[in-house]
């Protein structure tokens, strides 16, 4: 379903940082510029977008490895350092995937299933539940 959703922020004045909207499949941060900005996204993109400050020192949520599936694709983004290791188990334990020194950007394949990931960066780690549809 390309069907598209709108989505308006409000309240951004209050914050002390810029604010954008960035697309994992793309690689683009779109600027929330003021109040009432409005933008339009696909709308069956679970996981695509994520709010972002223009502060990638890694003291904040950008420091935190981002994790987008479209199908069988896998990918990690992240913003404020290379990604040091990826490690991918089954839900039963069992490793399925492993790299080092990955970058800032990542992308691997698997087949249906239920996994657990484990991203570890310069500033940060982070284990997530995900499922391959």
């Amino acid at each position: 379903d390309e069907s598209m959703v709108t989505l308006t922020f409000n309240g951004v004045e209050l914050l002390d940082k810029d604010l954008y909207l960035y697309d994992i499949v793309e690689d683009f941060a779109t600027p929330i510029i003021s109040s009432g900005s409005s933008t339009a996204i696909k709308g069956k993109t679970s996981g695509r977008y994520y709010i972002v400050t223009s502060d990638i020192s890694g003291n904040g949520f950008d420091s935190v490895p981002m994790i987008y599936v479209k199908a069988n694709t896998v990918s990690v983004v992240s913003l404020a350092a290379d990604i040091t290791s990826i490690e991918v188990n089954d839900i039963g334990g069992r490793r399925i995937y492993n790299v080092s020194n990955a970058g800032r950007r990542h992308q691997f394949q698997l087949y249906t299933g239920t996994y657990i990931i484990n991203i570890k960066t310069e500033k940060a780690q982070v284990t997530r539940k995900f499922f391959v549809r």
